[in-house]
């Protein structure tokens, strides 16, 4: 079944040729794949929990890859397996410190589940120390403050996103969100615009 892709990948690695082919090329392939999983999550032709036994099928080849540690921690985060999503998180971190995907999920736990927002936002600070061209970790400390409702800092950190990557729709739906709820809602229109003309298929955009 396609839950077990990552065993058939594992199978088909068992010989040494294979799987030094796959250590070699390893980002490119689990990168691939990890798009395929979470389309076919996505469509719903795969379910979340075959989702977690590719991942292991992935880890039995390479259990020290910080890339498939991570994706598998977000789909224990989907099920709502949180303690579990976190042991990921911290194994994927332990692997490799300069995972900012591992340090902004882990942020994402403890700020938007656990609403320990200090906690949280250390990992994000961590993410942007790591990266801070990476978008993840500037949109998660926003969010703190959005959650907050510091409205101020929290667009201050939208717009620090926008500035690292401007083609990025998050910042622009979290400002909307901002200026909805300050009954601002021509710039909140604005912003959704935006987060459009950037992504015209961005459902969220459209229907928020």
């Amino acid at each position: 079944m396609l839950g077990n892709i990552g065993s058939v990948l594992y199978q088909s690695c068992n010989n040494m040729n294979q799987i030094t082919f796959f250590n070699i090329y390893q980002p490119v392939i689990i990168s691939a794949w990890k798009q395929a999983v979470n389309e076919l999550v996505k469509t719903e032709v795969l379910k979340l929990g075959d989702a977690i036994e590719f991942y292991n099928g992935v880890l039995k080849i390479v259990p020290e890859n910080a890339i498939a540690w991570d994706e598998k921690g977000t789909v224990f985060y989907n099920l709502r397996k949180y303690d579990e999503a976190l042991k990921c998180y911290d194994t994927a971190i332990r692997i490799d410190p300069k995972n900012v995907f591992a340090w902004y999920n882990k942020g994402r736990v403890f700020g938007e589940l656990f609403q320990k927002y200090d906690e949280a936002m250390k990992f994000y600070e961590k993410a942007i120390e790591v990266n801070p061209r990476n978008v993840y970790g500037w949109i998660g400390k926003g969010t703190v403050f959005h959650h907050l409702k510091k409205y101020d800092e929290a667009i201050k950190y939208y717009d620090k996103t926008i500035e690292v990557n401007p083609n990025h729709t998050d910042p622009w739906r979290n400002k909307a969100l901002i200026f909805y709820d300050l009954k601002n809602y021509d710039d909140a229109i604005k912003c959704y615009d935006k987060a459009i003309e950037i992504d015209p298929n961005n459902y969220d955009a459209w229907h928020e």
